[in-house]
């Protein structure tokens, strides 16, 4: 079993589901959890069962969505734990919509927690780990963020965080913090609508959060970092990683001074490589 003893993690979205796994593995693995969640109630629920076990945890509930409260989440935990050594960034929403049935006031929203609550958690942790010279920050992205019909918004906010997590990365190696990503596919405990959101894609085999908790554990430890700028995706197939994006090395050349000189380039050589879109069915 990895241990994680004197390691502080801070956990946003961690009041149930997922996140709620986390927080029971960083702690069962020796790491002191922050446990963050929207609700007062919900927080403290997992904060007694981490300290009921024996576990050491506060709680801070409050929105990721909003900056100042990230900054003081940070804050927090180094002022309990004298540092940072680890932040998952899972806290997120998501509902099933096709671009015809969806509205502003949900996209602005999702995009608020998802993109702008990722970049609030993942700024101010960053700050604090590279002031230190050391730490790891897990960016839970999804699947989605390749392609999922029903979830174009969703899966527009999951690119986001997957690409923090790329740029993040590089930023990390000037200064010894560790960025990852991670894909999980798992029974999150959302109840009825998370329920009607894996059915509308068709996910009927919803495994344990187990397995995922513990790809967690491993990440925030030291033998991980090597794994900067990864995404990690497990689901019920296996352990995977996601290649990084890049612009392919088939290149058509020209100085395409017409568009017969770009729908050449299409025709001679890039049709070929042409490759579908979104996740394998």
């Amino acid at each position: 079993m990895l241990d994680l003893s004197g390691k502080s993690v801070i956990i946003t979205g961690s009041g149930r589901g997922l996140g709620r796994a986390y927080a029971l593995a960083v702690a069962s693995a020796g790491g002191s959890v922050v446990v963050n969640d929207l609700e007062e109630e919900s927080t403290n629920a997992t904060v007694r069962e981490i300290t009921d076990k024996g576990g050491l945890a506060f709680g801070v509930a409050g929105s990721v969505a909003d900056y100042e409260f990230t900054e003081s989440l940070i804050a927090r935990c180094v002022d309990e734990f004298g540092k940072l050594d680890g932040l998952v960034n899972n806290a997120g929403i998501y509902h099933v919509a096709t671009p015809e049935d969806e509205t502003e006031l949900r996209m602005r929203r999702l995009i608020e927690v998802n993109v702008l609550g990722s970049m609030f958690a993942a700024t101010h942790a960053f700050r604090q780990m590279a002031s230190q010279g050391f730490g790891t920050i897990v960016n839970v992205t999804s699947g989605a963020h390749i392609g999922i019909r029903g979830f174009t918004t969703y899966g527009v906010s999951k690119g986001a965080v997957a690409s923090l997590t790329y740029n993040m990365a590089l930023e990390g190696q000037r200064v010894g913090v560790t960025v990852t990503g991670l894909s999980p596919m798992a029974d999150t405990g959302k109840g009825e609508n998370g329920a009607r959101g894996l059915d509308a894609v068709g996910v009927d085999n919803r495994p344990s959060p187990a397995p995922v908790a513990r790809l967690v554990t491993y990440l925030l430890s030291d033998q991980a970092r090597n794994l900067n700028g990864q995404v990690v995706r497990l689901d019920s197939t296996g352990l995977s990683l996601l290649s990084p994006p890049h612009f392919r090395t088939r290149i058509a050349p020209g100085s395409f001074d017409s568009v017969d000189d770009v729908r050449s380039a299409f025709h001679t050589v890039l049709n070929g490589e042409v490759h579908a879109v979104g996740m394998p069915s």
